[in-house]
């Protein structure tokens, strides 16, 4: 194990040293700042399954290429780029926030038959139990 992280670590390291260095053999001042952004949305995207994290990577590839192709052509700032991205990491956190924390769905209140955890006064224990696991 140690030596897999070991030699994952100098292979991030190596494509590292190449992406600083870039194409001219020499470090370049404007070396692009928003992998770790990126990174979090393709490790959230591919639920941190190895094979999810892949198609979540070539996901947004298709979005960085996409992005630049549609600045060139259609003239787009550069900030579209990112505003996607955000949009789709504020959503895929909404989605996932509701289906972990939605209501269950049990008989209307009124009816005789409350359950617990349909109870409006127990949502503040449901969360708390929720945020525990």
């Amino acid at each position: 194990m140690i030596f897999c992280l070991g030699f994952s670590g100098a292979l991030a390291g190596l494509a590292g040293l190449f992406e600083v260095a870039g194409p001219s053999g020499q470090v370049s001042i404007d070396f692009n700042v928003g992998y770790g952004f990126t990174a979090i949305i393709v490790a959230f995207l591919g639920r941190l399954n190895p094979f999810g994290i892949m198609l979540a990577g070539l996901l947004m590839a298709l979005t960085y290429i996409g992005g630049e192709i549609a600045q060139s052509s259609l003239g787009l700032p550069s900030a579209a780029i990112q505003a996607f991205q955000g949009m789709l990491l504020f959503f895929l956190l909404a989605v996932d926030m509701l289906t972990n924390y939605r209501d269950q769905i049990g008989p209307q209140q009124g009816d005789g038959h409350e359950d617990q955890h349909t109870h409006p006064e127990n949502w503040r224990s449901r969360v708390m139990d929720h945020s525990s696991n």
